[in-house]
């Protein structure tokens, strides 16, 4: 924005702020230290309730940290490449999405094959798009992932933990630690 710390996203008719780079990140990390507020092991409550922040539905795609789990190992895996209006896949991630049993479209879609939306229970992007959305279908199809009644929460399974951690090295959903509401010891000074 003015000072330039800050960055909008505009989703739809939500309005998303985030840091406007890595040096920002660096500059207040370096006040947390000061101010002894360091972040090891501590946790921001969450504002929502366990069940949708474990998994849930993001209209016709999976949010939440099963959402996030899938993003972030498919980035990591080199399975996405950064495309105009949101992802690409690589040759690499066509073999895991053919692996869990999706086909790439044979005509281009109305909406992105696959882009990032932000989460607003983890704060950082899931998938979304056609992909992700066949991925849903597919999970659900399979029973690796079970809906729950009058509720955007679902279920992932032990078979859907399997699954998907066979086809997707690197994905791991698990609970995340508890919150600490303790203040950690500030690290001593250095000499």
């Amino acid at each position: 924005m003015q000072g330039g710390l800050l960055a909008v996203t505009v989703q739809g008719r939500h309005r998303y702020h985030r840091l406007a780079g890595p040096e920002v990140a660096q500059a207040l990390e370096g006040l947390m230290v000061l101010a002894g507020a360091g972040t090891a092991g501590r946790r921001l409550p969450a504002r929502v309730g366990a069940e949708l922040s474990e998994a849930r539905t993001c209209y016709d795609h999976f949010a939440g940290r099963l959402g996030t789990a899938i993003h972030d190992a498919l980035v990591a895996g080199g399975h996405l490449a950064v495309a105009e209006g949101g992802y690409g896949l690589t040759a690499s991630g066509e073999g895991v999405f053919a692996a869990l049993g999706i086909a790439r479209p044979d005509k281009p879609p109305r909406r992105a094959l696959l882009r990032p939306c932000l989460d607003w229970s983890e704060r950082r992007p899931h998938l979304a798009g056609h992909l992700a959305a066949a991925l849903a279908c597919r999970c659900f199809e399979t029973a690796w992932v079970l809906r729950r009644k009058d509720s955007r929460a679902v279920t992932l399974t032990q078979a859907g933990r399997a699954a998907l951690a066979a086809a997707l090295p690197g994905f791991v959903c698990d609970a995340p630690a508890p919150v600490s509401r303790e203040r950690p010891e500030p690290a001593p000074a250095c000499a």
